[in-house]
């Protein structure tokens, strides 16, 4: 390329024209005007594995296909880009690096690993310490969820209508005499005095039922917020549906049995038991209930577990069934998937804009790019 500029190190050919203030440039390297073939053998065989080395140009252009100068005048340049070749003993020192950086970060996951373990386990522990050292109802407490047959059973077999107590009354007491009687029966746990010759009489102090009112609870909740801002239209309409609801009798569900059932009647229904017992030997003997045969209840295989704390507990959200719930978590890890998927296509997108960009418009170090190859640069000549 002919330019008038004078003997510097660039690392550019835009650098050159942006130091020199120059703005015409004329193309000389085009095949009609430039040899590269011949230029080229020249070149390796004069210069290959040398640390100096002279090309002389000459005065009769050697390297023009037609013998003349054309456009390329005595003060041309001629750029050489030649491939970095790297040693053998700063290849193995690169390796040696690469494999102390990969057993780093092995190092680090692996540590990581076990860090967030005894994290883990130290809290599991923290927690057991502070359950031991607070005793609260819910340390008792089991609970068990009732199928819908189980109440039309026990309300067909068992329900004394001219007893004076309620419907609701009977059921829970009819459940805190068939467990207590079940977990006496059961092998002793050794974890209160046993009295030689005697069965160790469990005990239930409380039977707490919870209720299919999901529907109740959130109207109540609306109800609420539009009370606390003063909303009182909205509060009245809401009240008047919430009655609708409860005396609606023209609009009633068919069960399996084909009986109407209505929405009060619905409402009544226990579908949860919580039973706090009044010690540690009758709560552990109600957590091994599935460890020894028993009797069904009212029809039903009882699966007893151990008790939420009150306070963790979303009443609202215990009418779902384990399928609805399970099919939730299912949209939730479809969902997370697909975000995943999609931030993962944009980054690989933007990572291969970035890597073509990079080798398209490369960002160069003049100061390296001179302290390396000029000592190279100063041992290339080319003499007319």
């Amino acid at each position: 390329m002919s330019k008038e500029v004078n003997q510097k190190i660039h690392c550019t050919e835009d650098s050159i024209w942006k130091s020199e203030n120059k703005n015409k440039t004329t193309v000389c390297s085009s095949s009609n005007n430039f040899d590269k073939t011949t230029f080229f053998n020249k070149m390796k065989a004069e210069c290959h594995l040398k640390k100096k080395c002279s090309i002389p140009l000459g005065s009769s252009f050697p390297y023009s296909p037609f013998g003349t100068n054309v456009n390329c005048k005595e003060q041309s340049f001629v750029y050489v880009q030649t491939s970095c070749q790297i040693s053998r003993d700063l290849q193995s020192k690169r390796y040696i690096y690469g494999l102390f950086i990969g057993c780093l970060s092995v190092f680090i996951y692996l540590f990581s690993m076990v860090y967030f373990d005894y994290i883990k386990t130290v809290q599991s522990n923290l927690y057991v310490d502070w359950d031991v050292k607070t005793n609260t109802a819910g340390d008792y407490t089991v609970e068990f969820d009732l199928d819908e047959s189980t109440y039309d059973f026990w309300k067909s077999h068992y329900f004394d209508e001219t007893n004076a107590l309620p419907e609701n009354a009977q059921f829970k007491l009819f459940i805190q005499n068939e467990l207590e009687q079940r977990c006496t029966d059961m092998p002793h746990q050794g974890l209160e005095e046993e009295i030689p010759g005697e069965k160790y009489q469990v005990k239930i102090s409380q039977i707490t039922m919870a209720f299919n009112n999901a529907y109740i609870v959130n109207e109540l909740s609306k109800r609420g917020a539009l009370i606390k801002t003063e909303k009182w239209d909205k509060v009245k309409e809401i009240n008047a549906s919430i009655l609708a609801k409860l005396q609606d009798r023209a609009n009633p569900t068919i069960n399996e049995e084909g009986e109407a059932e209505y929405f009060l009647d619905k409402q009544q229904e226990p579908v949860s038991v919580f039973a706090t017992f009044e010690s540690e030997e009758g709560y552990t003997r109600a957590k091994r209930w599935d460890t020894v045969p028993q009797r069904t209840f009212c029809k039903q295989e009882l699966d007893i577990q151990e008790a939420s704390e009150p306070t963790d507990i979303i009443w609202e959200n215990r009418y779902f069934t384990p399928a609805q719930r399970r099919f939730k978590r299912l949209i939730v890890y479809i969902i997370i998937v697909f975000m995943l998927t999609i931030s993962g296509a944009i980054i690989f997108t933007c990572t291969n804009i970035s890597l073509k960009l990079k080798g398209k418009y490369p960002l160069v170090d003049c100061k390296t790019i001179d302290a390396d190859y000029k000592p190279a640069a100063d041992g290339l000549s080319f003499t007319n």
